[in-house]
C-alpha cells in the first residue's frame, strides 16, 4: 500500500489495526492531527485537526476497540492526554497539562485492558475502560523521556519493559510494581 501525501509535514505514529470490521491504519503528524485510513483503498476515513493549543505536536496517538467502536487517545508536548470517539468528536481530557507524554498504547492482561502512557513523569498506566490510575512506574526523581513501554509475559510474571533517554531499559514488577532490572 501507499498513501501519497498522507500528512504535510512529520508523522510521528503509525499503527495497523486488523481488526474485522475495522481495517484501518492510524497515523499522527507534527501538523497537530490524527488521520485514520482504510488500509484497503489506502483513502482517508476520519481527519481530526488542530487538537491541542498553539499548534503543539501530537506526539503519539492509539485505538482502543470496544465490539463495534472504537476510541481514539492520543498525547503531546506539555498537554492532557486526550480522547475522541470514532467519528472524531472530542470526549475528554485525562492526566495533566505540564507532563510532555512521547507515547500511547494500549495492553491486555488475562482479560484486563490497560491505558499506557510515556513520557517526562515515568510510564503511566490507567485500567481500561474506567481511566483509573493503575500505577506510575518512575524510579526516585527520573526526568528523562520514557518513549515506549510493553507489558509482557515472563515465566507466569508480567514485566513492564520501559525503554527511555540516556539508552536504558527498565524492567519493572507489573503486578507488586518494583524495578527490577536496569
Amino acid at each position: 500500500k501507499k498513501i501519497n501525501n498522507a500528512h504535510d509535514n512529520y508523522i510521528y505514529t503509525i499503527k495497523h489495526y486488523p481488526y474485522d470490521k475495522f481495517d484501518i491504519i492510524l497515523s499522527t503528524s507534527c501538523n497537530n492531527d490524527i488521520k485514520i485510513w482504510n488500509y484497503n483503498e489506502g483513502l482517508n476515513i476520519l481527519t481530526i485537526s488542530k487538537i491541542y493549543e498553539n499548534n503543539n505536536y501530537v506526539y503519539s496517538s492509539c485505538i482502543i476497540f470496544d465490539k463495534n467502536n472504537f476510541t481514539i487517545f492520543c498525547t503531546g508536548y506539555k498537554n492532557y492526554i486526550k480522547i475522541y470517539n470514532q467519528a472524531g468528536e472530542f470526549i475528554k481530557n485525562i492526566g495533566n497539562n505540564d507532563a510532555i507524554r512521547c507515547y500511547i498504547d494500549s495492553s491486555e492482561i488475562e482479560d484486563k485492558k490497560y491505558l499506557i502512557v510515556g513520557g517526562n513523569k515515568g510510564i503511566q498506566v490507567f485500567n481500561l475502560p474506567a481511566l483509573t490510575e493503575y500505577h506510575t512506574f518512575i524510579e526516585g526523581n527520573d526526568g528523562n523521556c520514557h518513549n515506549e513501554a510493553k507489558i509482557i509475559k515472563i515465566n507466569d510474571t508480567y514485566n513492564l519493559i520501559d525503554t527511555g533517554d540516556f539508552n536504558h531499559i527498565k524492567i519493572w514488577d507489573f503486578v507488586n510494581k518494583n524495578l527490577i532490572n536496569k
